[in-house]
């Protein structure tokens, strides 16, 4: 995601391996929403729309408050990712 940030999306299977707990079905219950800070506007337009053309889903349109910009997509497996630009500045 950027030179201090990394994400790794794991199949199934794989994280199923990693751990005994029992994975969710996020098509009933929302097991977490990740939110990230990026540098402007563009960057969050780019990432969600990046992630829908893969085949994620838009999760709500985006929202301009004047000091922040946040749009959300929901990816693959159903989790939540609240994309955010903040104008400090403006805040």
């Amino acid at each position: 995601m950027s030179d201090n940030l990394q994400v790794m999306l794991l199949a199934k299977e794989l994280l199923k391996s990693l751990t005994q707990k029992e994975t969710v079905d996020t098509t009933k219950y929302a097991q977490m929403t990740i939110a990230l800070a990026f540098e402007s506007r563009e960057k969050v337009e780019e990432i969600v729309n990046t992630a829908v053309s893969l085949g994620g889903k838009s999760y709500e349109e985006p929202e301009d408050y004047g000091f922040m910009y946040h749009w959300a997509f929901e990816d693959l497996d159903g989790h939540m990712w609240a994309i955010n630009y903040m104008n400090t500045d403006a805040a």
